[in-house]
Order: structure tokens, then sequence, then C-alpha cells
């Protein structure tokens, strides 16, 4: 299970630690562009909930501009 912060706000989150639903086999995006605003400096940052202990962020993580479709493909 993970949150999504920008400049400490949640803005999004997956997986259900109440139910212990993980998202380790997941490939998500999360669009931004309503919080984020052009020439100002954010931060992310990213909880991760581990309860099986082999977590964490494992996988490359890219940031971009365009979303991923259901492949892990970037959308055109």
């Amino acid at each position: 299970m993970y949150e999504l912060y920008l400049d400490g706000k949640s803005v999004a989150r997956r997986g259900d630690i109440t139910t212990r639903k993980d998202t380790f086999n997941e490939k998500s995006s999360h669009d931004l562009t309503a919080f984020v605003q052009p020439g100002k400096t954010h931060v992310i940052a990213v909880r991760v909930y581990d309860w099986y202990g082999a977590g964490g962020i494992f996988r490359p993580v890219t940031l971009g501009t365009s979303a991923f479709s259901t492949e892990g493909e970037l959308l055109k």
C-alpha cells in the first residue's frame, strides 16, 4: 500500500492497509496536473506500508508528462 504526496498533501493512494490489499504487481500513473503550477518547485514524496517484510519501491519509477496505459506503455 502506498500514499503519494505533493507538497505535503496527500494526492493519491493505492492498496488498503486495513484489508492488506497490496500493490506489489500493479503499474499505475497519477495525474498531478491540478496540483502543480508551472515555474514553481514541488516536492513529491511516497509513503510505503510493508507488512510482508519484502516491500518498498523495488522497480523503476518514472516522472513524466504522459500517462501509462494498462500495459505499462506510454500513451501518445
